[in-house]
């Protein structure tokens, strides 16, 4: 597998002047990929279809996670963040729109159908979550299965490709190791709480919270430094470094038989010791 090649030719389509000059782009998807080079099928890796693949999705991936990081709030006022805000929703369209240019050109037709599937499944599934989230009807697990599920779709559209008897390896690593991502991403909100954030802890929170304290937190949502005297209340970021404990443990359990493999060390690991960077908190 080589994920630095499929790093170096995503580069020529997300190293554009405009994008770094005006916005930040969203991190590419080490780990997802490097889980899918290691996996797929052999004579995908002797003709380099691994590495298409894993170009595309990855391009896909990202433009979909640019949109994700717009802001749907329309308090902005500095033309330099509303310039920012629009550029990227321009790369985000630009880049998850070039995998039919890619695949196209190579005749993998039965690849555009399937990615094209799971782009649209993938929009559902965040009408359906924005949905949850107006109607307040939403728990902090409930959220974190539904974002799993989205951040991991378009990845399964090509659990066909990877042998039958290493599916469920590979879906379940995919599942931990996302949820591990997500976690870590949460994590990081909640060191820098900003007043758009409307992440786990809030809904965990909106959970474990009275009727009475749910109405005070949802008219604080904007206001972080009310909103994290709520999170200390109810100890949210210590149920989220207990969540982060249980992934790691099943990410250690899952590669029990990996450890001596190239993919443990370069791909799993690192989410390991991130994992473990947030729960050594839990032991101090």
């Amino acid at each position: 597998m080589n994920v630095n090649r499929v790093k170096k030719q995503a580069a020529q389509y997300l190293s554009f002047d405009m994008i770094q000059q005006h916005t930040e782009l969203p991190s590419f998807p080490d780990f997802q990929v490097q889980l899918l080079l290691a996996f797929l099928q052999p004579d995908l890796q002797r003709g380099r279809r691994d590495e298409l693949y894993s170009l595309v999705l990855s391009l896909v991936q990202i433009g979909l996670d640019a949109h994700d990081e717009v802001s749907v709030r329309n308090d902005e006022t500095e033309i330099a963040e509303m310039r920012s805000k629009q550029i990227k929703i321009l790369a985000g369209d630009y880049l998850s729109g070039r995998y039919y240019e890619l695949l196209a050109a190579a005749g993998e037709i039965d690849a555009v159908r399937r990615i094209a599937e799971a782009i649209s499944d993938v929009n559902q599934m965040k009408i359906s979550l924005y949905l949850r989230k107006q109607q307040r009807d939403l728990s902090g697990e409930q959220y974190l299965q539904q974002l799993l599920a989205i951040r991991t779709r378009l990845f399964l559209a090509f659990e066909g490709d990877v042998p039958e008897g290493q599916r469920k390896i590979w879906r379940d690593l995919l599942a931990a190791g996302t949820k591990a991502l997500i976690l870590k991403q949460e994590w990081q909100h909640l060191t820098e709480l900003s007043g758009d954030y409307e992440g786990w802890a809030v809904w965990e929170l909106l959970s474990l919270a009275t009727e009475e304290d749910r109405s005070k937190v949802l008219a604080v949502l904007d206001e972080p430094e009310a909103l994290r005297a709520w999170f200390e209340t109810h100890r949210i970021v210590e149920r989220l470094e207990a969540e982060c404990e249980r992934t790691e443990e099943e990410l250690q359990q899952l590669t029990m038989n990996m450890r001596s493999e190239p993919l443990y060390e370069e791909a799993i690991l690192p989410v390991i010791d991130d994992l473990r960077r947030i729960t050594s908190r839990l032991y101090n």
